[in-house]
């Protein structure tokens, strides 16, 4: 059925024991104030945030890897939210495209043989 708020703030919250809130509000604080100082938009902050939220509440973050977790959160939401960052490399001489096709499936001529 449908639960009441008095249920719903009884259920419990999983997360380790050595994460606690306020190393999670500072380290919040921290990347907020990072994230100003090197020019990223606050919904990229925010985008990390809930990232890092889900893995603290499926048990994936403990005190040990909390700022490297933290890390790879904004890395991926930079890579998601950012406007300026380009999916395909900019040098053209870096990735022949020919040869990452290969790579990916056959080709038309290897298909015909």
């Amino acid at each position: 059925g449908v639960s009441t708020p008095a249920e719903h703030d009884e259920r419990e919250i999983r997360m380790p024991p050595s994460l606690t809130l306020s190393k999670v509000r500072s380290l919040k604080q921290q990347a907020l104030k990072g994230g100003l100082e090197s020019g990223l938009e606050v919904s990229t902050v925010a985008l990390a945030c809930i990232y890092f939220e889900r893995l603290c509440l499926d048990c994936r973050v403990d005190k040990r890897n909390r700022k490297l977790s933290f890390a790879a959160c904004l890395l991926l939401a930079f890579k998601n939210n950012e406007p300026h960052v380009a999916l395909e490399p900019e040098r053209k001489d870096v990735v022949d495209r020919g040869s990452m096709s290969s790579l990916i499936g056959p080709t038309k001529k290897s298909s015909n043989n």
